[in-house]
């Protein structure tokens, strides 16, 4: 396939197999992510396991941690013709016992339909989907399932997202709107290194790739998606904590 090599070479993971189709698969526990994010996540899941998490103000928008899942995905582009190629995504794993980021690569467009059948085996069990900004990522998956002639439509009461539940947060610091970025800063105080992958880098390096280049930018897009992720569901810890930041207005169309 490639001259550099493939994805394997250099993301840590496994060759996995759902209906017969193959992809790759690479999970993380929160114990090996070092990051101020992760760290809020990981002081919080005994009371959020528990349930001791939960209280009077937070209760219309608690999501038990069994239940929720947390999504981003990357794509070849805004089109809705292109396909996914990464279906990041992070959820308490049972049988790890641990919370857990789990990237589901295809590291050929002839995988996507593996990465999609296998989100939708982790998904079906889950009450709540939890994205930042991802009225996209919903839209566009439902549109690659149906290309695939695959039934799934995610029903709109269980998506929350963050990006406008946390919206209070910026009313109280006098801003319009944050970057996912900004709120990792302003919140956690944890600023990214320099080799994060800039959005808009990310179709270019999936294409070299697929032309036989360096997959070692997509390992990092792959690092890039773990940490988007790791701080969306920090934010949603840090508002069941300060839930005087949640915006109550999307409660009316919530359904957990």
């Amino acid at each position: 396939m490639a001259n550099w090599g493939r994805i394997e070479t250099v993301l840590e993971g496994r060759i996995a197999q759902v209906k017969g189709l193959q992809y790759y698969r690479s999970v993380t526990e929160i114990s090996e992510i070092h990051t101020p994010t992760a760290d809020r996540i990981r002081r919080n899941i005994p009371a959020w396991q528990s349930g001791r998490l939960k209280n009077q103000k937070n209760e219309n928008f608690f999501i038990p941690l069994q239940d929720v899942i947390f999504l981003d995905i990357e794509t070849r582009g805004l089109k809705y013709k292109n396909q996914t190629f990464l279906n990041g995504i992070a959820y308490y794993h049972k049988k790890r016992k641990t919370f857990v980021f789990d990237g589901l690569f295809a590291r050929d467009p002839y995988e996507e339909k593996a990465i999609l059948k296998s989100l939708e085996l982790i998904v079906q069990s889950r009450k709540g989907i939890i994205t930042f900004n991802g009225a996209f990522d919903l839209s566009r998956l439902e549109n690659r399932f149906k290309a695939h002639l695959i039934n799934w439509v995610w029903p709109r009461d269980k998506h929350l997202d963050m990006y406008h539940a946390i919206s209070p947060y910026n009313k109280f610091e006098g801003v319009d709107g944050r970057k996912l970025t900004d709120y990792e800063v302003a919140i956690f105080r944890f600023k990214r290194e320099c080799d994060d992958v800039a959005g808009a880098e990310i179709p270019k390096a999936h294409s070299k790739y697929l032309r036989g280049g360096n997959p070692e930018p997509l390992a990092r897009v792959v690092k890039h998606n773990m940490l988007d992720i790791i701080t969306t569901a920090a934010l949603y810890v840090y508002l069941l904590r300060n839930p005087d930041y949640f915006n109550e207005s999307l409660l009316s169309d919530l359904s957990f």
